[in-house]
């Protein structure tokens, strides 16, 4: 089972601070592990705020860099990850579907706020990560539901309200979930 560009969507069980009914994007999924973006988790700075950070010059569309920048996980919490619509070639983008991409690269930055812009983009910082075998046993033990990665959801859907989305594309009412966890 390979879960690139699919959404893990957190149980009610699950108590830890970073993924409590997190949608984790998985950027990347073999055996060595698996690699993931939380998407629905913002954090009290805003693109505007990286792009200063970075040094990178003002923009004239402000409306996009005023977005919330999101949390991506516990891991690296100070290196970005844009999952982007695909435009361009930037130095370090991954091109995930026709309508997904992932870019680490500072290079995009650069074109936020311009018209050379992606047309829908989110930027985290940090990343969620699991070592050989962990995310299986963690869907083993019924932490996760998974769903093919919607693009309406990352980039449409209000960051407060994607995992009540996410939930609701497989057809779950989000109130007949269990808060535990374990097999039958």
């Amino acid at each position: 089972m390979n879960l690139t560009n699919h959404f893990l969507v957190a149980m009610p069980g699950i108590k830890d601070y970073y993924f409590k009914n997190s949608v984790v994007y998985i950027c990347e999924h073999s055996a060595n592990g698996a690699i993931g973006l939380i998407i629905n988790a913002p954090i009290n700075i805003t693109i505007a705020g990286i792009l200063e950070q970075t040094n990178t010059q003002a923009h004239f569309n402000m409306n996009n860099l005023n977005k919330p920048v999101l949390n991506g996980g516990p891991i690296s919490e100070n290196r970005g990850f844009i999952i982007h619509q695909p435009k361009d070639d930037y130095e370090s983008s991954i091109q995930m579907t026709d309508k997904i991409s992932v870019t680490t690269s500072k290079d995009i930055l650069s074109v936020l706020g311009t018209e050379a812009e992606p047309n829908n983009y989110v930027i985290a910082l940090g990343y969620s990560g699991w070592r050989s075998g962990q995310l299986e046993n963690e869907l083993v033990k019924n932490s996760w539901l998974t769903i093919e990665a919607d693009p309406d959801v990352i980039f449409n859907t209000p960051i407060r309200e994607r995992w009540r989305k996410a939930i609701q594309i497989l057809g779950i009412d989000a109130k007949q979930l269990s808060t535990q966890t374990g097999r039958a």
